[in-house]
């Protein structure tokens, strides 16, 4: 189970997600930057940002969560967020901008009616 709560400094709301789908990501911001010398030969150099991690998960939820979720990105959006997952604990900021969901089909006999896509990616202060 996938849990969000925020604000981290002394939370007030949580909401629950399953499990991400599988695939999910976490790196390191850099750049990778190649550059071709006139003989041919190639470099490869990467430049680092600084040190900061960005997550991304995504998940596969009916409507309704989808617009739960959405309206918790909407009101703690510039707060940073506590996100527990696989006995971890990530601390950030929502980096979503704008944010996206994509219909994926039907969800016979639930309440939301179709399932949705979403994902999340939270970046680390």
């Amino acid at each position: 189970m996938f849990r969000l709560v925020a604000p981290a400094s002394s939370p007030k709301t949580t909401t629950l997600l399953p499990n991400p789908n599988f695939g999910d990501a976490e790196g390191l911001r850099a750049t990778l930057i190649t550059k071709r010398a006139i003989d041919g030969s190639l470099y490869t150099f990467v430049k680092k940002r600084h040190q900061a991690k960005t997550y991304l998960w995504d998940f596969q939820v009916t409507r309704n969560k989808a617009l739960e979720v959405l309206e918790f990105y909407k009101a703690y959006n510039s707060v940073e967020v506590i996100a527990y997952w696989n006995d971890r604990t990530f601390r950030g900021f929502f980096k979503n901008n704008p944010w996206e969901e994509s219909t994926l089909g039907s969800a016979h006999g639930s309440p939301g009616g179709e399932y949705v896509k979403i994902t999340i990616e939270l970046e680390e202060k």
